[in-house]
């Protein structure tokens, strides 16, 4: 019947840890490729972050020096966060564990801001805030908070822990074996 079958593909599909639950549901596959892809969409929207922080540093720099560096501080702050956000791109290409964390946390973070920004701006102002800064400060981190979630299975594999053996010597990931005749034991 269609319910046993349905069933018996939920139980193999969700041995694997690293699908999401929906995914465990409906008997999709995470394909590496897909996976890729993913992350460079991830890429792209936390290097555009950057490229905005770089104009908005350089927009600084020049309000610093009209004001006599008064606004140093600011000019500091963002400069700072232009250059963590170049970095945490360079690392999620790489797909380094500490960037993904890093994205993550500083995502909530502008998520957070740039949400009680667009409520402050209703309320004191009384009316919509504008679609660019609605969307730097809130549509780009919820889209890479969602994205992230979806790439996760990538940044699995960086941990440095080493793969389990099978009965048979083959690693559970069945890229080589753990016990090679021609190259010895693999570390």
């Amino acid at each position: 019947t269609r319910s046993s079958r349905t069933h018996v593909r939920l139980i193999v599909v969700s041995n694997d840890a690293n699908m999401s639950r929906q995914s465990r549901r409906h008997g999709v596959e995470h394909t590496p490729e897909a996976l890729a892809s993913w992350l460079n969409v991830v890429w792209a929207m936390v290097l555009l972050q950057g490229a905005i922080l770089v104009a908005t540093s350089l927009e600084s720099l020049v309000i610093s020096i009209g004001t006599g560096f008064v606004t140093a501080p600011t000019l500091l702050l963002t400069s700072a966060a232009a250059v963590l956000t170049l970095m945490t791109a360079k690392g999620l290409r790489r797909r380094r564990r500490w960037a993904r964390r890093v994205t993550i946390v500083s995502e909530w973070l502008v998520l957070l801001v740039g949400g009680a920004e667009v409520i402050a701006t209703i309320v004191l102002v009384g009316s919509a805030p504008q679609l660019m800064p609605v969307a730097v400060t809130v549509i780009i981190p919820l889209a890479v908070l969602v994205c992230m979630r979806r790439v996760r299975p990538l940044f699995v594999a960086d941990s440095g822990a080493k793969p389990a053996r099978r009965e048979d010597g083959i690693s559970t990931d069945e890229t080589m074996p753990l016990d090679h005749a021609m190259l010895g034991p693999v570390s």
